[in-house]
C-alpha cells in the first residue's frame, strides 16, 4: 500500500484555491455587465461557417472536460480507500473543469462581451494549473518511488505465493493469534477448503483441538523459542477435511520474520498412504512370523537384514544374533557355482534349488530355497529375499525310495529271469510229455480195437478212463504250451478293430453253439492298439467261458460292449453273461494257473484259460478283473494300454 500525502499539505492546497476564488468571484460579479466591449462575433465577422466551427469545437471540448472530470470523481469516490494519492485526482478534476469553462466562455462571448468574466475564469484555470503543476513536481518522485516499492512488494508477494504453491505439502501461515494469513494451493487440495474460506480463520479449523498436541495458543508457544522443528514429535496428529473426515498428518513448524512481525509457517503433509503402507508391511511381517518356513533378507553384501521366527527355529540363531551377520554363518553348499546362481538371479530376478546348510548346533539340513531379487526405483539390486523349507526328511525318504526301487528293479529282473526259466522249463516239459501221452493214447486204442471183445466190462471201463485221462492231459499240455508261448512272444502292436476279432471268434465257436439258443448283443467297439493274434486268444477265452457257463440256461445271453469316461482316458471293454456266476470271495483265485471255481464234473476245463487271458492283457500294459454273483451271471472287464505306454 502506497503512502498518502499529509493532511497539512492538503489543507495548504485547498486554502490556496479558496483564497483565489474569494478574490476572483467579487471582481467577476462587478464586471460581468461591462458593455464597453464588442461581442466576440465581430471578430469572426459574423461568418456563419466560422462561427459554427468555433461553437461546435468549444462546446465539444467543454463537454469532454466535464465528462473526464466526472469519471475521475467517480473513480476517486469508489476507490478512495485503495487508490493512493487520490487527492491528486481531485486536483486534476478541478484543473480539467476550469479548462472546460474557458471554452464555454468562448461560446458565451460570441454574443455577450463578458471579457472580464472570461478573464477571471482563465485566471482560476491558471491558478489550478500552476497549483497542480507545483504539486506534481513535488510529489511525482515520491509517487514513483512508492509505486516502485508497491510493485516490488507485489512481485515479492507473487513470487512467495508461487514458491508456496510449488511446495508438495500443504503450507499454512498463521500470525501470533493463530489466525491463518496465507495458504497455498496444496492446502486447498488436501483439506478441501478454498483460500477465501481459510483466510482469517483459526488454525484449529484444520487441526482440531482433539488432536492439537500443544495448547490452543500454539503460535505463541512456538514463538517463545522460534526454530524449525516437528510438531507433536512421537504423537499421532490428524487433520480435518471440509467434509469432516480426519486423516493422519505430519507438521513441521518454521518461523518467518516480516515487517508485521514473526509469523509461523506450518508445512502439513498427508501421510495416509504411508500409514496404509506401514500397516500393510506390519501385516506382512506378522504373516512372515506365522509361517514355518525360514525367511530372511540379506543385502548385496550378504549381510542379514531380516530374520523371522521360522529361521530361528530352523537354524538355531536368534534374530538379534543373526541380523548384522553375513549369510556365511550357514555354510551353504550349492548345487551349482554361486557365480552362476547370482548371474541367473540378476537376469530373471528369481532362483530356486536345493541347498545343504549347517545349523548353529552343527547339524546338516537340506532346504528347498527360493530367492527373489529386490530392486530400488532405479532398477539397481538392493537385497535378496530368501525362503527356505527344510526337506531333509523328504530327501532321506527319496533316497530310501530310490534304494528300494533299485532293490525292486533287481528283484524284478531276477523274477523275470526266473519266469523265463520257468516258461522254458514248462515249454520243454510240455513238449517232452507229448510223446508219452500220444503213446498211451495209441496203445489204448490198439488194445481196445484188438482185444476189446476179450475184456470184461470193468476192464473196458478202465481203458475208457485211461483214454479220457490221456486226452485231458494232452489238452492240458497244449494249453501250457500256449501259455508259455504267450509269455515268450513279443507284442506286435497294430491298430485293430475289436468288432472284427469278435466276429472271427464267434465264427470259430459255432460248433459249440449247435442245438443251443444263444443271443449275442454286441455294442459299438473301438479300434485299439494291440497284437491282433494275442488279442484274439484273449477274447476267445472270454467268449468260450461265457458259452460254457451259460450252458444250463435255456437262452444264453452274452453282451459285449464298451464303457466310457474311464480314468486316464483308457477304453474299458466288458463281456457280460447270464450264466452260473461265481462267489466273489474266491475272485483272487480266478486268474491263477490250474485254479477252478467249479467242479470238473459240472464244467470241463484246465484252469489255464483265464491265466492266459491275464498274461495277454498285462503284456498290453492293461488290467483285467471280474464281478459276479452265484447263479446271477458274471461280467469280465479289461483295459488296454498303448505302444507308447
Amino acid at each position: 500500500m502506497l503512502p498518502r500525502p499529509t493532511t497539512q499539505t492538503k489543507y495548504v492546497f485547498v486554502g490556496f484555491a479558496a483564497c483565489a476564488a474569494l478574490v476572483a468571484i467579487p471582481l467577476a460579479l462587478k464586471t460581468t455587465t461591462a458593455s464597453n466591449f464588442l461581442p466576440h462575433g465581430f471578430c469572426y465577422l459574423w461568418n456563419p461557417q466560422l462561427l459554427t466551427l468555433h461553437l461546435i469545437s468549444d462546446l465539444l471540448i467543454f463537454l469532454s472536460y466535464v465528462a473526464i472530470a466526472g469519471s475521475l470523481a467517480f473513480l476517486v469516490y469508489k476507490g478512495r480507500d485503495h487508490v493512493p494519492f487520490h487527492w491528486m485526482f481531485i486536483a486534476f478534476g478541478i484543473f480539467i473543469i476550469a479548462c472546460g469553462f474557458t471554452h464555454l466562455m468562448e461560446v458565451v462571448m460570441i454574443w455577450k462581451p463578458l471579457y472580464w468574466l472570461a478573464g477571471y475564469v482563465k485566471a482560476i484555470t491558471a491558478i489550478a494549473s500552476v497549483t497542480t503543476a507545483i504539486a506534481l513536481s513535488i510529489f511525482v518522485p515520491k509517487i514513483i518511488s512508492d509505486a516502485a516499492d508497491a510493485a516490488s512488494s507485489t512481485k515479492s508477494e507473487e513470487r512467495f505465493q508461487t514458491l508456496l504453491d510449488s511446495a508438495p505439502d500443504a503450507m499454512v501461515i498463521v500470525n501470533t493469534n493463530g489466525a491463518i494469513v496465507l495458504v497455498n494451493s496444496q492446502t486447498e487440495k488436501v483439506f478441501g477448503f478454498s483460500k477465501q474460506e481459510l483466510l482469517g480463520q483459526k488454525i484449529e479449523m484444520l487441526i482440531p483441538d482433539d488432536f492439537w498436541n500443544i495448547s490452543p495458543t500454539a503460535p505463541e508457544s512456538f514463538l517463545s523459542d522460534p526454530h524449525v522443528r516437528a510438531m507433536g514429535a512421537g504423537l499421532e496428529l490428524f487433520g480435518l477435511r471440509k467434509n469432516g473426515d480426519g486423516f493422519p498428518i505430519e507438521i513441521s513448524l518454521s518461523p518467518l520474520k516480516t515487517e508485521e512481525g514473526t509469523l509461523v509457517i506450518s508445512a502439513i503433509r498427508d501421510i495416509t498412504q504411508r500409514k496404509l503402507g506401514e500397516t500393510k508391511l506390519k501385516d506382512q511381517a506378522e504373516l512372515l512370523e506365522l509361517t514355518n518356513d525360514a525367511i530372511f533378507v540379506r543385502d548385496m553384501n550378504n549381510v542379514i537384514q531380516f530374520w523371522n521366527r521360522g529361521a530361528e527355529l530352523r537354524y538355531g540363531w536368534s534374530r538379534e544374533e543373526a541380523v548384522g551377520q553375513t549369510s556365511s554363518i550357514l555354510q551353504s553348499q550349492f548345487p551349482e557355482p554361486l557365480e552362476e546362481i547370482e548371474r541367473k538371479l540378476s537376469i530373471t530376478g528369481h532362483w530356486e534349488g536345493e541347498i545343504t546348510q549347517t545349523t548353529r548346533q552343527g547339524a546338516k539340513v537340506v532346504v528347498g530355497s527360493r530367492w527373489t531379487l529386490q530392486r530400488n526405483q532405479n532398477g539397481d539390486s538392493k537385497g535378496i529375499l530368501q525362503f527356505s523349507n527344510d526337506i531333509t526328511e523328504r530327501k532321506r525318504a527319496e533316497e530310501s525310495l530310490r534304494q528300494s526301487n533299485k532293490d525292486l528293479e533287481k528283484r524284478s529282473l531276477e523274477l523275470e529271469d526266473s519266469n523265463k526259466e520257468l516258461e522254458a522249463f514248462s515249454y520243454s516239459v510240455s513238449h517232452d510229455l507229448r510223446a508219452p501221452i500220444r503213446q498211451i493214447q495209441g496203445f489204448v486204442k490198439i488194445l481196445a480195437e484188438d482185444h476189446g471183445n476179450q475184456l470184461d466190462m470193468r476192464a473196458q471201463h478202465h481203458l475208457t478212463r485211461i483214454e479220457e485221462g490221456a486226452t485231458r492231459m494232452a489238452v492240458l499240455i497244449d494249453e501250457l504250451l500256449a501259455l508259455a508261448q504267450v509269455g515268450r512272444q513279443a507284442v506286435r502292436w497294430q491298430v485293430t478293430g475289436l468288432r472284427a476279432l469278435i466276429d472271427e471268434v464267434i465264427a470259430d465257436l459255432r460248433p459249440e453253439m449247435q442245438d443251443r439258443n444263444v443271443e449275442w448283443n454286441i455294442g459299438n467297439l473301438p479300434f485299439v492298439d494291440c497284437d491282433p493274434a494275442l488279442m484274439k486268444i484273449a477274447i476267445g477265452n472270454l467268449l468260450s467261458n461265457a458259452l460254457k457257463y451259460t450252458r444250463p440256461r435255456a437262452k444264453a445271453m452274452i453282451e459285449i460292449g464298451m464303457e466310457s469316461g474311464n480314468a486316464g482316458g483308457r477304453q474299458r471293454i466288458f463281456v457280460r453273461d447270464n450264466g452260473v456266476g461265481f462267489n466273489m470271495k474266491h475272485a483272487n483265485q480266478l486268474f491263477g494257473v490250474f485254479q477252478r471255481l467249479h467242479r470238473a464234473e459240472d464244467f470241463e476245463g484246465t484252469g489255464i484259460g483265464l491265466a492266459t487271458l491275464q498274461r495277454i492283457i498285462q503284456k498290453h500294459g492293461g488290467s483285467v478283473w471280474a464281478y459276479a454273483e452265484l447263479d446271477q451271471g458274471a461280467t469280465f472287464y479289461f483295459e488296454l494300454g498303448t505302444s507308447k505306454d
